[in-house]
């Protein structure tokens, strides 16, 4: 919620960035709730800093090899925002 507010209020890029940095961490938990709501909220404001988000792309790749299908799907639909 914080990470879309910051969004939401067209806050500083640095501030963005620092947002986007915070969802990219969260995609290294093993809790697959906290990597579900990341990737969400990455699909989200990937319109908005879309070099910010790219730079994690290669955390959302591997997010592709999950066991839980959901997890596949969300990482498919932000990966694809990407290109």
């Amino acid at each position: 919620e914080c990470v879309l507010t910051i969004m939401s209020i067209e806050a500083e890029s640095g501030l963005r960035v620092l947002g986007i940095n915070i969802l990219g961490r969260f995609l290294l938990s093993r809790d697959n709730n906290i990597r579900y709501v990341a990737l969400s909220t990455l699909q989200r404001v990937v319109t908005v800093d879309v070099k910010a988000v790219q730079r994690h792309r290669t955390t959302i790749i591997e997010c592709l090899k999950d066991n839980d299908i959901s997890i596949r799907k969300r990482a498919l639909d932000v990966a694809y925002a990407l290109i």
